[in-house]
């Protein structure tokens, strides 16, 4: 049920009123809009919105029960948007509001909608033209179209949800995907419980300052200023998908409150969060988690069919091995992303199919059938978003990974795809933390990978027009290999670097592709490219002008705005390497090369390496971009954007030949 509610779309998720601040009223009065915002054409921090969210307040208010009246918590909200164009109209010009109906949990009141038109005119939402659905067994809505929408038109809503679900509220917004002016939220709780407040926003603002109890953040002209029983956040700028990136519910504004523990009437205080080991236990004695691979008649199918591969010569690490390829070879991965076993593991293997969950415990119950240390490890995936390590909240996982350890090291296992390797989990589990859920290895876990080296080597040869003929050997290992496996698959003759290359040369023209697969998954994967670039070194008088680089992963900078609002995430360290050979044409000598150059990035986080030298009868050009770390701050954008900067400039920078004088 907790996942159902949490699913619900964003704009029914929160609620909210008004509050004084620092002694200033921040209050709106239903229908009083200033003459700036009715006139307002185009927003001024944004003028590409569609449309703006000029204010949305709120109050949460948490009030106890008195005798067999229930514990309640009302969440009020006045929202007002501008609508700049049409393109918003479809978005912002209708709204649905969600409440679980199922066992009275929650109910909307005193909803009010109104459209205000530009020169002030109002025209309000009928009540019946407000329509009830029941969405399903849990859930119904409220909805309605804004009557009378044009460009510039102001809509606005205020309603208040009541609900007994006091020990999680819904959380609030302060971001969305459009720019949001004003947000606030206040917290008034007059009940038995004791919240944590959990509070996303600002860990990345250059600008901090504390007074008292109140945080001030500051990036630009956005603003949080954080107080105990207030958030207020100015001058949102739109949510918008970014490169490297986990997901944008990472870096969103949000507070969420946790029950923490209550007071009962007589004084006595009660924890409501549980322990991580309370929390293990629990697991471990589920009947969809646990007892999957604690019982052997949940896997006792597969028991039986591993057998005759498991010999009692074999040391710990070849059982594994042995185990890990017969759960990936046997069994698919259905895409589902979950840690729970819907059924049992039997049932699932008799499938040959089953989420991440089916699929990874039945490989972590064959290898505790065979006394390994072996254990489940919970993870949230890159799009599923970051985890709290403080609070045991375990809706913020939503895959399992297997870790077994041998002599003393802890070794990765992720059976979802035939293409991953040992201690290679899928690229979309690299979040950076696990949990290991086994009471001799409870802890959390550091999710780090080898770093991933590609290698590019080119020689190049250039004839009496001007024709560039070359020979490419590509490299991959560890995820890129991962990568490369799955394009060859789907493609065996490799025609797919015409469109690789051909971004770099449009009328280049492939010879042929031969491809050299080194076996293991996580092993290299190589692909050797014959090709030919007519006029691919450009004549002018005497001079042949050549660019020498005819591949790389990144075409262009990934990193294109001036600066960056949230952290860059890579899911693993990198390098990529470029060794081209130019044979210096007959006729010709080498007039310019480009010069040699370096850069580091603070704190040893990664480097940018490019030498040229001249060698006898050849050129020879090394370049190579280096990251170490995965994570970079945002304060550190400039630098990394100067690298990649420096990498794309010096990629397209020339080699320049002169023809030898007969003379």
């Amino acid at each position: 049920m907790r996942a159902l509610i949490q699913k619900l779309p964003l704009i029914g998720l929160a609620l909210i009123f008004t509050f004084s601040l620092f002694g200033q009223t921040s209050d709106m009065t239903w229908g009083n809009i200033p003459r700036s915002d009715l006139s307002m054409i185009v927003y001024p921090a944004d003028s590409s919105a569609a449309a703006v969210v000029l204010a949305d307040h709120g109050d949460l208010r948490v009030i106890a029960g008195v005798g067999a009246t229930q514990t309640k918590y009302y969440l009020n909200r006045h929202r007002r948007i501008k609508l700049l164009n049409r393109q918003s109209f479809d978005t912002y010009g209708q709204m649905k509001l969600f409440f679980v109906h199922s066992d009275d949990r929650e109910r909307i009141e005193e909803l009010k909608a109104q459209t205000i038109l530009p020169n002030g005119r109002k025209h309000e939402v009928s009540r019946r033209d407000i329509f009830k659905t029941k969405e399903n067994e849990f859930v119904s809505s409220l909805s309605f179209a804004f009557p009378n929408l044009e460009e510039g038109a102001i809509v606005e809503i205020q309603y208040q949800l009541i609900s007994t679900d006091v020990i999680e509220p819904r959380p609030w917004y302060f971001q969305e995907e459009i720019p949001v002016r004003h947000s606030q939220f206040s917290i008034k709780n007059e009940s038995r419980v004791s919240y944590v407040t959990l509070f996303n926003g600002g860990e990345y603002y250059p600008e901090r300052e504390s007074v008292g109890k109140v945080t001030t953040y500051r990036n630009g002209e956005t603003r949080i200023v954080y107080g105990p029983e207030f958030i207020v956040m100015e001058n949102a700028p739109a949510l918008e998908e970014e490169e490297f990136i986990t997901t944008l519910e990472d870096y969103r504004a949000k507070v969420r409150l946790q029950g923490e523990f209550y007071y009962t009437p007589d004084g006595r205080k009660h924890q409501l969060f549980t322990t991580w080991e309370k929390s293990a236990k629990s697991l471990l004695d589920h009947p969809q988690f646990g007892q999957q691979f604690r019982k052997k008649r949940n896997f006792k199918k597969l028991l039986e069919e591993v057998q005759g591969l498991i010999s009692p010569e074999m040391n710990s690490e070849l059982i594994m091995k042995t185990i890990f390829s017969f759960i990936n070879q046997r069994v698919t991965f259905n895409g589902k992303k979950s840690f729970w076993v819907e059924d049992n593991l039997n049932k699932a293997f008799t499938r040959k199919q089953g989420n991440a969950g089916e699929v990874n415990l039945m490989c972590l119950a064959l290898l505790k059938a065979y006394d390994l240390d072996a254990f489940p490890i919970l993870t949230s995936t890159r799009d599923h978003g970051k985890m709290y390590r403080h609070y045991p909240l375990i809706d913020q996982f939503n895959y399992v990974l297997v870790g077994v350890e041998i002599e003393e090291k802890i070794v990765l296992l992720d059976a979802t795809d035939p293409l991953l390797g040992i201690n290679m989990p899928s690229p979309n589990a690299l979040n950076k933390l696990g949990w290991a859920v086994d009471l001799d290895h409870l802890s959390w876990i550091d999710i780090q990978v080898p770093m991933c080296r590609d290698i590019y080597g080119s020689e190049l040869s250039i004839d009496e027009e001007g024709n560039v003929v070359g020979k490419m050997r590509a490299i991959f290992n560890s995820y890129t290999s991962l990568a490369e496996r799955q394009r060859h698959k789907s493609d065996p003759s490799g025609a797919y670097w015409k469109n690789r290359m051909g971004a770099f040369a449009s009328d280049i023209r492939l010879e042929s592709v031969q491809i050299q697969d080194y076996g293991e998954a996580s092993s290299k994967f190589m692909s050797e490219i014959r090709f030919e670039v007519p006029n691919g070194a450009m004549a002018a008088g005497d001079y042949l002008y050549l660019s020498p680089i005819y591949y790389s992963n990144f075409k262009e900078n990934p990193f294109q705005l001036e600066q960056r609002d949230y952290p860059i995430d890579f899911a693993y360290p990198f390098e990529e390497r470029y060794v081209v050979s130019v044979i210096i044409p007959e006729g010709y000598a080498v007039e310019e090369l480009p010069v040699s150059t370096s850069l580091n990035l603070p704190n040893n986080a990664g480097k940018f390496e490019y030498k040229a030298s001249h060698l006898s009868g050849k050129i020879q050009l090394m370049l190579t971009v280096l990251l170490y770390e995965t994570t970079f701050s945002p304060d550190q954008y400039v630098d990394l954007k100067a690298l990649f900067d420096q990498m794309v400039t010096k990629r397209s920078e020339q080699i320049v030949f002169k023809k030898i004088s007969d003379k």
